[in-house]
């Protein structure tokens, strides 16, 4: 039981620490910038890459000497980098782009107004869609850092708190949500925070189902990617139909779940290799 506390105690730490580096790596490039005459318009993308590159750091030897986990990723992904599972994944990404993309107009209504406007301003400070620094680090830095601590670091600990429980594929999506939560509080604010908790769910699912920290660190890094380059063009075009966006929410969640059909995982294939035998 202790092990068990110990266990879930030190993947809350592992949400103190990231908060902890992104402040710290940020704090020091901002005075950096200022010390250059840099101001809040040229600093802040450096900011934002400062910080993420931080989290790899940190995380990244945490994850690679502290768990020695990387060896076992690369094998495990040799399993699901597969054309099928590529495709498949791909396939998924871009459903989920679709489905968060058109689904968050539709509960919009229903949402303070104030928490709207203030993940607006959010987004024209960080200067996403506009700057190269923090295109590359949404798109690129952000999904290697952000996997390495919610589904490589954090994930690792709460699967250990469960380990040897009965009912552990309904306590898996216990610990599951925790993480995912975490992850939508590292976003700091509460729309983004909303989304991204829902995120964190399903590439936690498949996190832990593909047995790999690289299949969620590609998943994330397609979405990200699909929301800059594809759906901030679509969504300029396209005319503001809620009937249209539902449709298009339909259909993105069914590309979705085809995706996640088509993926064959690891531990799958062992199940059914131990049947065969």
């Amino acid at each position: 039981m202790l092990k068990r506390i110990g266990n879930f105690l030190i993947a809350i730490l592992v949400f103190v620490v990231a908060v902890v580096t992104v402040l710290v790596f940020q704090t020091v490039v901002i005075n950096i910038c200022v010390f250059a005459g840099l101001g809040p318009k040229e600093s802040t993308p450096i900011t934002l890459v400062a910080g993420h590159v931080g989290l790899i750091l940190v995380f990244g030897l945490w994850y690679a000497f502290g768990l020695k986990k990387f060896r076992h990723a690369r094998k495990s992904m040799k399993k699901v980098a597969t054309p099928g599972n590529l495709g498949g994944l791909l396939l998924l990404s871009l459903g989920l782009s679709f489905f968060m993309s058109f689904g968050l107009p539709l509960v919009n209504p229903i949402i303070p107004e104030e928490i709207i406007e203030r993940y607006i301003e959010m987004m024209e400070i960080a200067q996403l869609g506009e700057s190269v620094f923090t295109n590359f680090a949404g798109c690129f830095l952000a999904p290697i850092g952000e996997e390495l601590i919610f589904r490589g670091v954090m994930l690792y600990f709460l699967l250990k708190v469960i380990k040897g429980l009965k009912r552990k594929k309904v306590l898996f999506w216990v610990v599951n949500l925790v993480q995912a939560v975490a992850f939508g509080a590292l976003h700091g604010n509460m729309y983004q925070g909303m989304y991204a908790t829902l995120l964190g769910l399903l590439i936690g699912f498949m996190a832990y189902k593909s047995d790999t920290i690289l299949v969620p660190i590609l998943i994330h890094m397609i979405y990200n990617i699909l929301q800059i380059v594809l759906m901030e063009p679509i969504e300029a075009v396209l005319p503001e139909n809620m009937v249209i966006y539902a449709l298009i929410v339909v259909v993105g969640f069914a590309v979705m779940i085809a995706g996640m059909c088509i993926v064959k995982f690891p531990k799958e294939e062992d199940e059914q290799e131990k049947m065969a035998a």
